[in-house]
């Protein structure tokens, strides 16, 4: 026994040393993490070793550092305990790790390190402009571990869920409807997930909005309004032609007439103002929406809008007969009196048969 205790040093009694299990973990990039290795006993030929898939690696022999990382440090070399710590860690630290005991029996425990990355955007589909018509496949790519699953959705003009699952998106054929904002998410559950976003613009040639009145009615010497709306992409210009072959757009308006245009996303609207209608403003005007993909117009009819002259209801005009035949003058002179008096009656009856025939 007193032989046993000389001999070995670093051991508190004459069992064999052996080298405890050790667990797996998991870490983030980025984080720090201590591999500790202990041992039941002493023992101080010790290693540690890396294996990536693709050769052994020695990290430590005793306490001599053979791999030159500087993120890989001796954190404790005692009897019991021999660990290291690993800063920062970064996905080319995944692997398994070895610490052997060589001791009368040679032992050895592993673990395995798995790094966990979060999802990074590899690969996203610029912003696209396309004709209405044109096949369209968006793609969004992304690494990461675990592999990132990729989410779309069109948010803009309206957010539809949830579209696919796939680092690609065929949209097939595009329509107008088409257009707007594409967001592809990727998601690993490490951290938080990675949005990016693609613009979609479709083209198409203008198409201008059917107007409820085709035909308007003007008074002569009053201002006008002709108003027109399209929708179209590029947005569509307009040029209004009138019965007399006046031809206005944005450049040539003066004088009487006044274009005005307003913008709302993809739909344009035109006015047209014209001060005190003239004989050439009657008719019809055209109005003609065109951009780089073709045109469209409509036709509006101005007429004129005749007023009828003003007058007096029936009720002021029997108000004002009985009011003149009480101030009527007789005079002194009875039958004079009485003819007067017959022809205001006479009087009364006709405007009172005129209006009823006429209301």
């Amino acid at each position: 026994m007193v032989l046993c205790i000389s001999l070995q040093f670093f051991i508190n009694d004459c069992s064999a040393a052996t080298v405890k299990p050790m667990k797996n973990i998991t870490v983030t990039t980025g984080q720090d993490v201590i591999l500790r290795c202990e041992f039941s006993n002493g023992g101080l030929s010790r290693s540690w070793s890396y294996d990536s898939s693709r050769s052994p690696v020695v990290i430590y022999a005793k306490a001599v550092k053979i791999l030159q990382d500087p993120n890989i440090s001796l954190l404790v070399n005692d009897p019991r305990e021999y660990s290291i710590k690993i800063k920062s860690v970064t996905a080319k630290n995944q692997g398994m790790y070895t610490c052997s005991l060589y001791d009368d029996n040679y032992q050895t425990s592993s673990m395995y390190l798995t790094v966990n990355v979060p999802p990074r955007m590899v690969k996203v589909s610029k912003d696209l402009t396309v004709d209405e018509g044109s096949r369209v496949k968006l793609q969004c790519m992304a690494e990461g571990r675990p592999k990132p699953k990729i989410y779309w959705r069109h948010v803009i003009p309206s957010a539809d869920g949830n579209r696919a699952t796939s680092d690609t998106l065929p949209l097939g054929k595009v329509t107008r409807g088409s257009a707007g904002n594409y967001e592809c998410t990727a998601d690993n559950g490490v951290s938080s997930p990675v949005t990016r976003s693609i613009e979609l613009v479709v083209r198409y040639p203008p198409q201008v909005e059917e107007n409820i009145l085709k035909t308007i009615k003007v008074i002569p010497n009053q201002d006008g309004l002709l108003e027109c709306v399209a929708v179209g992409v590029p947005k569509p210009v307009f040029t209004w032609q009138g019965p007399s072959g006046q031809s206005i757009d944005i450049g040539s308006a003066n004088g009487r007439y006044n274009l005005v245009k307003l913008n709302q996303r993809n739909i344009v609207q035109s006015k047209l103002f014209i001060e005190k209608m003239q004989i050439s403003d009657f008719g019809n005007w055209t109005c003609l929406a065109r951009n780089a993909l073709g045109s469209d117009e409509q036709v509006i009819l101005v007429n004129k809008k005749i007023v009828p002259p003003t007058r007096l209801p029936p009720s002021e005009v029997f108000a004002q007969g009985k009011t003149g035949f009480q101030q009527a003058n007789f005079g002194d002179n009875a039958s004079e009196g009485i003819h007067q008096h017959s022809c205001l009656i006479i009087l009364h009856t006709v405007l009172l048969i005129i209006f009823s025939c006429a209301s």
